[in-house]
């Protein structure tokens, strides 16, 4: 449910943003989620990095945000961004505005519900071999149906990639954490044996190579119950950063 155009202000007074990028997503995110319009920035009169604006698409509507940026003299003490909701002008023209939100990637990336949708079609195929993935125009239009929010195909195609095989970033923190995780479990599952390598050298260096998890129970039951191991199953992991 979209919430009234007369709240919007209890979203931006007395927030505080550390950085530029982090204040225009916001403020473009909540635009195109409570009343599907799309915002830009706009050429002020503000002077260097006191702040900026940002102004509806449509030149025929008065919504506007005003950005300052508060500054101290001890470089100690981090700047922020805020927003000046007096100078403001926070409620869209209705019915003059004719601007159109557009999704773009990063909002989708960040968007739960398309997240959500994405999973759920992976999930309804699990176990059957196959099911059916749905298209990017069919997700466009959903996206339209069910949100009322619109974007561009390639936008679809783009988000859908990154969340479906995530960033560099993404598996670097991921491998980061494994060692911890791989002795944890060997403390918590007596006579668990795991080790973790990584490149010694080259560009590679001090980055994930591979790993070994054998599982204390399991080791248990063969050396003193004669649990017979009549096979090894080894899972190969392979993607556009790592294959082993």
């Amino acid at each position: 449910m979209k919430i009234p155009e007369e709240d919007h202000e209890k979203l931006l007074k007395g927030v505080k943003w550390g950085n530029r990028t982090d204040c225009t997503a916001y403020i473009k995110r909540i635009n195109l989620e409570h009343f599907n319009k799309r915002v830009h920035y706009v050429k002020n009169g503000l002077a260097g990095e006191s702040g900026y604006i940002l102004a509806c698409t449509c030149s025929a509507c008065r919504y506007k945000v005003v950005i300052r940026r508060k500054r101290f003299s001890n470089p100690k003490i981090a700047s922020f961004f805020w927003v000046d909701v007096n100078t403001s002008v926070l409620r869209h023209d209705v019915p003059a505005c004719t601007s159109f939100g557009k999704a773009s990637v990063r909002f989708l990336c960040d968007s739960q519900a398309f997240r959500a949708q994405l999973q759920k079609v992976q999930g309804e195929g699990e176990g059957q071999g196959q099911g059916h993935r749905m298209t990017a125009k069919e997700l466009q239009q959903l996206l339209k149906e069910s949100l009322g929010i619109d974007t561009t195909i390639s936008n679809i195609y783009a988000a859908r990639m990154i969340i479906e095989h995530g960033s560099w970033d993404e598996y670097e923190s991921s491998f980061g954490k494994f060692p911890a995780w791989l002795e944890k479990f060997c403390q918590d599952n007596l006579a668990s044996l795991g080790v973790c390598e990584s490149f010694e050298d080259g560009p590679q260096k001090g980055t994930f190579r591979r790993a070994f998890l054998s599982c204390g129970s399991v080791i248990h039951h063969v050396k003193r119950c004669g649990l017979r191991l009549l096979r090894q199953e080894v899972f190969p992991l392979k993607h556009k950063w790592f294959t082993g």
